[in-house]
């Protein structure tokens, strides 16, 4: 017996990968309080893991990038500014349910 795998199921799957992480959940995170028609978006420094004096270089050389070529964000490098990705309206759903109910989930946001 094979199992087709569903288109939905592989772009569920790929969301759900880009979720695994909470840095990058914290940016999608900071941006559902966004405005998006707003140009400034919001700054890296929004998304500081507490306790921390400056955003993680993984931030910038694996998170970001990644975001960024999967459409969920805008990410201007000079300026540090991240905004709404065409396809951010993807994610920005589950994001939101995960916001809403975190304190119920195990470990961090």
């Amino acid at each position: 017996m094979t199992m087709e795998i569903d288109h939905h199921d592989e772009e569920l799957d790929r969301i759900l990968d880009l979720l695994s992480c909470s840095l990058r959940r914290e940016v999608l995170a900071a941006l559902l309080e966004a405005d998006p028609v707003d140009a400034e978006g919001v700054s890296l420094t929004d998304v500081v893991p507490d306790g921390a004096s400056e955003p993680p270089v993984s931030l910038h050389h694996v998170h970001l990038p990644k975001l960024e070529h999967a459409g969920l964000i805008e990410w201007d490098d000079e300026d540090g500014v991240i905004g709404h990705g065409a396809r951010f309206e993807e994610v920005e759903p589950l994001v939101d349910l995960l916001r809403r109910n975190e304190d119920d989930l195990p470990g961090t946001f």
